[in-house]
């Protein structure tokens, strides 16, 4: 997504008051309360299916070891309970083999968003080492894996995975995003030239990363990239593929009617077998920004929103907006806090300072503790002996980076506009607003409103689209 939106006005003020109108048969949910499944219990000895067994040291036949190890094993199988899961997004990663470094790489780099590209192989590789030292049960990269679906970096990627799958013994599964597939943006750059690259089909995505969800899938969707992912007896991921990349590909989002169809199926299904359901998919299921009115959302969101309604799911994930955010659905204003309605959470692009992740934790009981934290990548470059010093103080260097993308891209508007020490206050305010609103810790609207640079926004481009995207963000802190 670009920094400066090229959108309109959104269709409404304020949260989405009525959007999604889903029944409410007076189950009560909280931020996470679900039916109580019983769980059942797994053969003896059998790993779950698709994560391998961690390796572990052998004891010597009949010790105290080796029984403590045996009655670990068996508690583990009786209670698979909690589980722990890592949801990620918006990664957006360029092989090296695309890029030589020079000039047209550079101004590639500057005219984006302010993702740390650079370094997006370095931050994978830290996230699914903090994976693993979580424990997780499973990582999920739920979209826009690839810069712009080059075939190069959707392979570079899966050998990052393979690599981290054998290494750390993790469980990962992908879903694609709207940049990963017949994207006519895929490109290698060359010094200051810059040229067509390959990009994969949807054949091509679900082959080279077969052993990442699509081979094991409890359930696949005929019609798309969707499937159903078993955790345990009591709990499966419905993963779903919300793109539109054909006959085109589009930015914005969609589920097709035989899509629904296979949902309906599964969910129906999931309900008589007392089996709870967590739903995740590229695209927002909720109206979540008033800078981007159309092109995050699923365009038939209102039929998800009822489905999901008419089996009661709590929670649904998603990305692609490169702002981490959770949000309810309210079917009514003043709607009570015990009614029914489904929340949201969207993760961040964790390519882009503060390179955010999602961890859920999920009890039996069905109540979901969900937590944003950022990827340690300074630690996981000094665990690994990387020299490199911008890794090394990779929180303060991804800041400055996304800082100087953004106040750079401003200043070449505010400096036509207003003397010099005017505009640099104004790019500053501009991408600290920015920021903020795209790391889920947003600034208080009052104090930036009394800011200077804000006042200089309004004292001399009050009719520009700049000033008019700081008060949408301002808006949207409201949500």
């Amino acid at each position: 997504m670009e920094t400066v939106p090229e959108t309109g006005e959104p269709e409404t003020e304020g949260p989405a008051a009525g959007e999604g109108e889903t029944p409410d048969p007076g189950w009560e949910t909280g931020e996470g309360e679900a039916r109580e499944p019983e769980a059942a219990e797994g053969e003896d000895g059998e790993a779950e299916a698709g994560k391998p067994k961690k390796e572990t040291g052998e004891a010597p036949a009949g010790s105290e070891a080796e029984l403590e190890q045996a009655e670990d094993s068996e508690a583990d199988q009786e209670d698979p309970w909690p589980l722990k899961l890592v949801f990620a997004s918006d990664l957006h990663l360029l092989a090296d083999s695309l890029h030589d470094g020079g000039e047209a790489y550079r101004e590639k780099l500057a005219a984006d968003d302010g993702k740390v590209t650079p370094y997006s192989s370095q931050i994978l590789k830290a996230l699914l080492q903090e994976a693993a030292d979580l424990d997780a049960d499973a990582v999920i990269l739920h979209g826009d894996l690839t810069y712009n679906g080059e075939w190069e970096s959707h392979l570079a990627l899966a050998e990052i995975l393979r690599e981290a799958r054998e290494r750390l013994g993790l469980r990962i599964l992908i879903l694609p995003g709207n940049h990963d597939i017949n994207n006519p943006d895929a490109a290698w750059f060359c010094g200051s030239e810059t040229g067509a690259a390959r990009s994969v089909t949807p054949e091509e995505f679900e082959e080279i990363y077969r052993e990442f969800g699509y081979e094991e899938a409890g359930s696949r969707d005929e019609t798309s990239l969707s499937y159903m992912w078993k955790l345990n007896e009591a709990a499966s991921l419905m993963l779903l593929d919300t793109n539109i990349y054909e006959p085109v590909n589009r930015v914005n989002g969609e589920i097709e009617p035989e899509t629904y169809e296979w949902m309906i199926q599964q969910l129906d299904l999931a309900d008589a077998q007392g089996v709870q359901v967590l739903p995740a998919g590229h695209h927002n299921l909720l109206q979540e920004s008033r800078l981007y009115t159309w092109d995050c959302v699923i365009e038939s969101r209102q039929s998800a929103i009822w489905l999901f309604g008419e089996h009661q799911l709590p929670l649904y994930i998603s990305g692609h907006l490169h702002a981490s955010r959770t949000r309810r659905n309210k079917t009514a204003p003043g709607m009570p806090d015990d009614a029914y309605g489904i929340w949201e959470a969207v993760t961040g692009s964790v390519s882009m300072a503060p390179c955010t992740y999602l961890l859920l934790t999920w009890e039996e009981d069905g109540t979901m503790d969900l937590s944003f934290r950022e990827t340690d990548v300074a630690a996981w470059a000094a665990r690994n002996g990387e020299t490199d010093p911008n890794l090394l103080d990779f929180r303060n260097f991804s800041v400055n980076w996304y800082y100087e993308v953004i106040q750079n891209q401003v200043l070449k508007k505010t400096r036509a506009m207003v003397p010099e020490e005017y505009a640099e206050e104004m790019a500053r305010t501009y991408a600290d607003v920015l920021y903020h609103y795209c790391a889920g810790s947003p600034l208080p609207p009052s104090e930036v409103r009394q800011s200077e640079g804000y006042r200089l926004w309004q004292r001399f481009a009050p009719e520009e689209r700049w000033t008019s995207y700081l008060d949408q963000i301002l808006k949207d802190y409201s949500y």
